[in-house]
């Protein structure tokens, strides 16, 4: 009987190394899997190529033939590149699971919405850079009304001036973004109250989460409504491309349109618009986890981490079909003493009540 003849070091180094590339694959993958927010098909098409690569990768590495220096280069090359991949892509997917975590830690309540059927997220946006938890006034209120039957989100928007009655107050009126002091609750309840409408969820977000989102994302295409400057930068009529700095800018500016906060809010919901546009697309599903670990630490919500991840995947599954529609509310500009200030006269917006009826039956409409 003839006796097998004994493995070189060479050809044993190069079997652990398949080993080596094999099980960071596996790793990957199951990382990937277990976040649990990129779309089915997606995964499962990478996990279906990526096997196919592997295996092959590994039965050319498992092999006791002599093979050219050359070929073992490529082999090695190759079984290197899959290892940082596999890396890469464990580490990415392990922060965005840290990122859904932290986030959801700091919830209020639990809605256990259902998402198959209309819902409404309160976009809350306070005056800030750094820590999220920081005590601040809204400046941006923003109901997203989304409709995922028919692939629709309604973004409605009230002036940070608006003179309401702060949830749960009595008396003199206030400004909506002073409900931002007394939390994100009271915001919410506010505008629950002022549009007769329940708000499932809750997003707080601040100049730095802007930041940190519009540059993972590569920038944002923004279509302006008039030409423009401010910070430095020159905004055309149309279409602009804007990185994160340019996007903030865009956002917060006022002082140069006459009909100032209310072009400020048409804005705010421009940027928010180009970002849904962003996101919708096929391929920043790939870019997900990534996007997720940039803006760790950068906004607040009372949704719980399933709730995240079932609507991160409503928005990729239907990427490219989602629609948005943008509204405000209005008023006229006047002096009042505000609940929170006292008998101090401030510049506030008397409501158009016209207006607001007009986005309750709105609102209405993308909720049947």
């Amino acid at each position: 009987m003839k006796a097998n003849k004994p493995l070189s070091p060479f050809i044993i180094a190069r079997r652990i190394f398949a080993g080596v590339v094999g099980f960071s694959a596996l790793v990957a993958t199951v990382s990937v899997w277990q976040l649990r927010v990129l779309p089915v098909m997606y995964v499962s098409i990478a996990s279906i190529v990526g096997v196919l690569i592997v295996g092959l990768l590994i039965k050319a590495l498992w092999g006791a033939q002599e093979r050219k220096l050359w070929v073992n280069m490529l082999l090695v090359l190759t079984g290197l590149s899959i290892i940082l991949a596999s890396v890469f892509t464990t580490m990415a997917a392990r922060s965005a699971s840290n990122v859904l975590s932290s986030a959801t830690s700091l919830s209020t309540t639990s809605t256990n919405t259902n998402i198959k059927k209309p819902y409404v997220i309160y976009i809350s946006g306070i005056d800030t850079y750094g820590d999220i938890a920081t005590t601040s006034r809204s400046d941006v209120n923003i109901l997203a009304v989304v409709n995922p039957a028919n692939k629709k989100v309604l973004l409605v928007t009230t002036p940070r001036d608006y003179y309401v009655q702060l949830h749960g107050t009595t008396g003199v009126k206030d400004k909506l973004t002073h409900a931002g002091i007394y939390g994100v609750e009271k915001s919410k309840q506010t505008l629950e109250d002022l549009y007769g409408t329940k708000v499932d969820y809750t997003v707080r977000i601040n100049f730095s989460s802007l930041l940190k989102l519009v540059d993972a994302v590569g920038g944002v295409d923004v279509n302006s409504d008039v030409a423009f400057s401010a910070g430095g930068y020159t905004f055309v009529q149309g279409v602009n491309h804007l990185d994160a700095k340019q996007a903030l800018v865009y956002a917060r500016e006022r002082h140069s349109f006459s009909d100032g906060d209310r072009q400020r809010g048409k804005d705010q919901q421009k940027v928010i618009e180009a970002l849904i546009s962003k996101l919708s697309q096929p391929q920043m599903a790939l870019k997900l986890p990534a996007i997720l670990s940039a803006t760790n630490g950068t906004f607040q919500t009372n949704a719980s981490r399933n709730e995240i991840n079932a609507i991160i995947q409503q928005q990729l599954n239907g990427a490219g079909g989602w629609s948005t529609e943008s509204i405000s509310v209005d008023g006229s500009g006047s002096s009042a003493p505000t609940y929170s200030m006292g008998s101090q006269l401030l510049y506030v917006m008397i409501p158009n009540f016209a207006t607001v009826e007009a986005a309750k039956a709105k609102i209405n409409s993308y909720l049947q």
